[in-house]
């Protein structure tokens, strides 16, 4: 079957349509989920799973990331590929080795506090499946199939929600049962992408030997890379791990799961944005390697700004509806997560813009930079999180979900302004005009937002059809300022739009 590669465009329209069509499933799957585990055992999952997402984060040390930068630009060595699978063997074992010990141990109660080991060890093989997941993801996108990969997360977003719909009317409510769904999931997405690869011709699996002075050259050329990353990576996991602990050893599960119902809220937030990250990163590489730094300035002064009004444009108008989200999206029983919904509401703000800083940071190959920006973000959040969620007792907040919340927005906002101005170095922008840029789409938005949710509280509409319609008025607003400033704004006008979704190579 010959399937030609796809263009940056059609790739990135692709992407795009892929997350409109999966976000009312996605919508319709959050909708479920909370009701179906409820507080507790959704708090439980989300503690579980985020520990070792971050764990298998960890130990790969950016070398998946390395992987996708060096096949972006050599993608016909496919003896890459077989050496990563040997990278990629090597993190499972230790991983796997490190859960015996914890269990022979007995480290529960110290590692993850108020769980069962069934729940642990299932969360660990979701864990390493989400994991290879991303890996084939990346392989995927570095060879410019990411058509063919979008229509099978169609596919396949469409089965899951069947699935959850299946264990939500058949009260098959038990943690349980909603970790193998997603086993079955993540099974027939790896398989899928392995399938697309097949299909294209791709030597997923090649055959070929690799000898000595190959594996000498790739072992020092991944070292290189990701050996800066080490240290960040250190940092960044136990960061991460001990906001999360601090939570769940203070606050609880039930805080733990309106935590997980927020940042998950946050996440249909960065749906649309989250679809050029990848895509971003590959054609920046490919310009860095032939010395194109006037195609990497033209990438990100276009797309940038863009997709952070993107972003704000989703953010700012559900944060100002926390109330009635919470109540949508988890019921009832998430009413008192409304708080901590609004602030991370705003995290995938800065979050856009922080990847796509870091893709600038990894494509140039400054990972020293990255590392240290890293780092330094990391540490910045500690006091934050000690402070904003420890016990009362001790002098701090215990504000729980809403304080975890605060202090990733927070401290995303500071690292990720810190990469920009690294970065207006790089690439020869205007420091200046990019912080004008975040603050006039930010005032602009939040005061449409707000404007039009006083505009509908004396008509007194329910809180489902409220939310609707004020969603419908605001984006048409929203949508006549974008035609009439989009220039001034983001660098970028309708005319630059229409030829994204129709140019092709």
């Amino acid at each position: 079957m010959d399937i030609n590669k796809d263009s940056l465009k059609k790739r990135y329209f692709y992407k795009l349509s892929t997350n409109a069509i999966s976000l009312p499933i996605s919508f319709l799957t959050q909708l479920l989920v909370p009701r179906l585990l409820g507080p507790l055992a959704y708090g439980s999952f989300n503690y579980l799973t985020n520990f070792f997402n971050s764990i298998f984060g960890f130990f790969e040390f950016g070398t998946s990331t390395a992987l996708y930068t060096l096949l972006s630009q050599r993608l016909e060595d496919t003896k890459l590929l077989k050496f990563y699978y040997w990278i990629m063997s090597a993190i499972i074992f230790i991983i796997s080795f490190l859960f015996i010990i914890a269990y022979a141990f007995d480290l529960k109660n110290i590692l993850w506090p108020d769980q069962i080991y069934l729940y642990i060890f299932l969360a660990l093989i979701l864990g390493m499946l989400s994991w290879i997941l991303q890996i084939f993801q990346k392989i995927i996108d570095a060879y410019g199939y990411t058509v063919l990969g979008e229509k099978l997360k169609i596919f396949n977003k469409i089965f899951g929600v069947l699935l959850v719909l299946l264990l939500y009317f058949f009260g098959l409510k038990k943690l349980f049962y909603f970790f193998i769904f997603q086993y079955i999931i993540l099974f027939f997405v790896i398989i899928g992408f392995i399938n697309v690869l097949n299909k294209s011709h791709v030597k997923i699996f090649p055959k070929e030997k690799i000898n000595n002075q190959d594996f000498r050259r790739y072992r020092i050329e991944f070292y290189n890379y990701s050996s800066p990353l080490i240290i960040s990576a250190i940092f960044v996991l136990l960061v991460g791990l001990f906001d999360r602990w601090v939570l769940q050893s203070f606050a609880g599960s039930i805080q733990q799961g309106f935590f997980g119902l927020s940042f998950q809220i946050s996440t249909l937030c960065f749906v649309f944005t989250s679809a050029m990250t990848p895509l971003f990163l590959r054609e920046l590489s490919i310009a860095h390697f032939v010395d194109d730094l006037s195609k990497m300035k033209s990438l990100f002064t276009k797309f940038v700004p863009t997709l952070f009004a993107m972003a704000a444009f989703i953010s700012l108008f559900l944060a100002v509806r926390s109330d009635e989200l919470s109540n949508i999206m988890g019921g009832k029983e998430f009413v008192h997560a409304s708080f901590a919904v609004a602030i991370m509401a705003l995290y995938p703000i800065h979050q856009t813009y922080g990847q796509l800083n870091e893709s600038v940071l990894l494509a140039t190959k400054k990972t020293h930079l990255y590392r240290n920006l890293s780092i330094i973000s990391a540490l910045m959040g500690i006091p934050f999180t000690i402070y904003f969620v420890g016990p009362a007792q001790y002098g701090f907040l215990a504000w729980g979900a809403k304080g975890l919340a605060l202090k990733m927005v927070i401290v995303q906002i500071i690292g990720v302004n810190l990469e920009m101005w690294y970065n207006s170095k790089i690439l020869n922008l205007s420091f200046m005009r990019l912080m004008m840029q975040q603050v006039i789409i930010l005032v602009i938005f939040i005061l449409v937002s707000f404007s039009i949710k006083l505009l509908f509280v004396p008509i007194g509409l329910s809180k489902l059809l409220s939310f609707i319609l004020e969603g419908v008025t605001y984006s048409l607003v929203c949508l006549i300022i974008f035609l009439i400033f989009s220039k001034s704004l983001i660098s970028l006008n309708l005319s630059d739009l229409i030829k994204i979704i129709k140019r092709r190579k």
